[in-house]
């Protein structure tokens, strides 16, 4: 259902977080040659919470932490439970604290090799349980998001970390963490996360300052939601998006940045664009968070964006071989209409009917001749 104001306070009130990604994939391998190594014996049967527990204790030998750590890998790695994913799934918020904690803590005692082995494993036992239990990511609460995010973000760009010989795979590691947040999270909950801590001035935890390069690993982040956004759309709620569009807006007013580069409002333009390139007209109806009364710069820009889409699709273009413009147009109008997304489908026909309008010449019985007969009578 539409979400309640209460739950738009609630996200607005959590921690700023910030994110970036550097899309590489994480290889696990170093980490699992180092138990391999020493030799580690196969642990007792633990369930997800007690293994948790172990890990965010005051102070756990390392040996006991790494067991903990291993275990709950190779839960998931052997396919863990109903009652295992469920467990995992309720245990999420506390899952991401203890990453979170333990990359902050660990890291902090510099030079220490084991110290950087234990943190290599909470980032790759992390890693296999939100890619390997669809169910836990998107449960992690606001808070630990923000935690989690924020503290990768931070040591992604810690001179300590970089002199350390373990670097290049803690980076890839945490980068891996990051993409798997942007990929299994929650979208909504992620889109708050980026675009809160984008507001000029806004603090990191702890009143620590934002960085250069701290910005910019969220605007990557950004960027990868809009490259994916068809993905998972059906998961997105359009209207809360739009929302926190419309409040950066409010906040900074494109006439603020005229004659002077303000990236993140680029960014912001980009993500409206793919949303009004999936939805078409039906955007309109996922307003219902703004006061489209007081017309605002949100609704100013969807209107030009919508508009400069109908030109593009009924433009008059010269009818030739596939591959011509023309084609390409009537492509993108047919992937429309075959997607499972009503709003999307329904848009589809808007264009196929403007299309129609505006080429006299085109036959649609032709063009549909080489099609499936589900295609045909779709």
């Amino acid at each position: 259902g539409r979400p309640s104001r209460a739950m738009i306070n609630e996200l607005l009130d959590a921690p700023t977080p910030s994110i970036t990604t550097i899309r590489s994939r994480f290889s696990s391998g170093a980490v699992q040659q180092h138990g391999e190594e020493h030799g580690e014996a196969p642990q007792e049967e633990s369930s997800p919470k007690e293994l948790l527990r172990v890990i965010t204790s005051a102070s756990p030998s390392p040996e006991e932490h790494l067991r903990a750590l291993k275990r709950l890998s190779s839960m998931v790695a052997e396919g863990c439970t109903a009652k295992q994913a469920s467990e995992l799934a309720k245990e999420a918020s506390n899952l991401a604290g203890a990453v979170q904690s333990t990359i902050a803590a660990r890291l902090s005692l510099c030079g220490d090799a084991e110290e950087y082995r234990i943190v290599k494993h909470t980032i790759y036992a992390a890693h296999t349980i939100f890619t390997g239990v669809p169910g836990v990511c998107p449960e992690v609460g606001d808070a630990a998001l923000g935690g989690l995010v924020e503290e990768l973000l931070l040591r992604l760009h810690d001179p300590q970390v970089a002199a350390t010989e373990a670097f290049d795979v803690l980076l890839r590691g945490m980068n891996e963490l990051v993409m798997d947040v942007l990929h299994q999270g929650a979208p909504n909950k992620v889109y708050t996360l980026l675009i809160r801590f984008l507001y000029e001035g806004a603090p990191l935890s702890g009143g620590k300052e934002s960085t250069p390069e701290f910005t910019d690993g969220v605007l990557r982040c950004l960027l990868e939601m809009a490259r994916c956004m068809q993905a998972y759309l059906p998961r997105l709620d359009v209207d809360l998006l739009l929302y926190d569009a419309h409040m950066f807006l409010v906040a900074h007013p494109p006439s603020k940045y005229r004659g002077r580069e303000f990236r993140p409002l680029r960014l912001l333009k980009t993500i409206l664009n793919e949303l009004v390139k999936l939805k078409g007209e039906g955007i309109r109806e996922h307003l219902s968070l703004v006061p489209v009364d007081t017309k605002p710069t949100l609704c100013s820009y969807l209107d030009l964006v919508l508009q400069q889409q109908a030109a593009k699709a009924t433009g008059s273009r010269p009818a030739t071989a596939s591959g011509s413009p023309q084609q390409e147009s009537l492509t993108v109008v047919f992937e429309k209409i075959s997607s499972k997304d009503k709003d999307v489908a329904k848009e589809g026909f808007k264009l196929l009917f403007a299309y129609q309008q505006s080429h006299s010449d085109f036959s649609l019985d032709r063009y549909l001749s080489g099609r499936s007969p589900q295609f045909q009578e779709h």
